[in-house]
């Protein structure tokens, strides 16, 4: 997401969560988010998050096995993969420019910095297949 904009948190179940937000930079968020009527969902609005150097995970306390991860933007350059991992970042400026790749278990690939991209004007830049190795 990009800085500025609200993280729309939104419960469906028909049990309470707790969505415990911590993020590098900023204050952390820790609210109980109740259960879902039969009317309406629960939903609770995160405030302004600031720009931060990697993702932050975002845990309920409640039940374990539930987590995601946030990443807050300074600018509008970024994309989430699809399920076969193909992505695409639209109307970035010509020149060479710094693509950095981030993975829940790996961690940033290719380092903190990314790997040098070629963007040239007008024209799609492919980068091909991107490898990487799972840890044991």
């Amino acid at each position: 997401m990009r800085q500025g904009q609200i993280l729309k948190i939104t419960n469906s179940d028909p049990i309470g969560h707790n969505m415990n937000l911590t993020p590098w930079k900023g204050k952390s968020f820790n609210p109980l988010l109740p259960r879902a009527t039969v009317a309406s969902k629960a939903t609770f609005d995160v405030p302004s998050l600031l720009a931060q150097p990697r993702p932050f995970p975002v845990k309920c306390n409640i039940h374990s096995w539930e987590s995601a991860y946030v990443s807050v933007f300074d600018h509008p350059y970024f994309a989430v993969t699809d399920e076969n991992g193909s992505f695409e970042i639209r109307h970035v400026p010509a020149g060479e420019v710094k693509l950095v790749f981030w993975q829940e278990k790996l961690g940033f690939i290719a380092g903190r910095n990314g790997r040098e991209v070629e963007v040239k004007s007008d024209c799609v830049s492919a980068l091909g297949d991107i490898e990487t190795t799972l840890p044991n």
